[in-house]
């Protein structure tokens, strides 16, 4: 049986991956594995160290930077609070249906 903190800790690993892309690779600062790319500012950032790895450039219309916030955390209470993409939910939740074997049973049974 999952415990709340397990399933606290795959939700927050899941809004991540809705931000970015998760690297296997630790961290250098800290030593875990948390290094996330956030494609929306072209960078890499460190979930567990709440750093960014690079310093933003001092170009007011660079379109990533100028907008950057300062810790990666604002990104994610941003994409917290937004809802995720309900057609992409909806298409997973079809696609894996069948997958299940009470699903593939249920799927076959009304086709009949």
């Amino acid at each position: 049986m999952k415990n709340d903190h397990y399933n606290k800790n795959r939700q927050s690993i899941s809004i991540w991956k809705r931000i970015g892309f998760l690297s296997d690779v630790p961290c250098p600062k800290c030593g875990q594995i948390g290094k996330i790319f956030i494609d929306e500012y072209d960078d890499w950032a460190c979930i567990y160290c709440n750093e960014w790895f690079t310093e933003p450039c001092n170009d007011p219309k660079c379109p990533y930077c100028s907008k950057r916030p300062d810790t990666p955390y604002e990104v994610y209470w941003k994409a917290k609070d937004m809802p995720a993409d309900a057609a992409a939910i909806k298409r997973w939740r079809q696609d894996n249906y069948a997958h299940k074997e009470r699903g593939k049973l249920r799927h076959e049974k009304k086709r009949e």
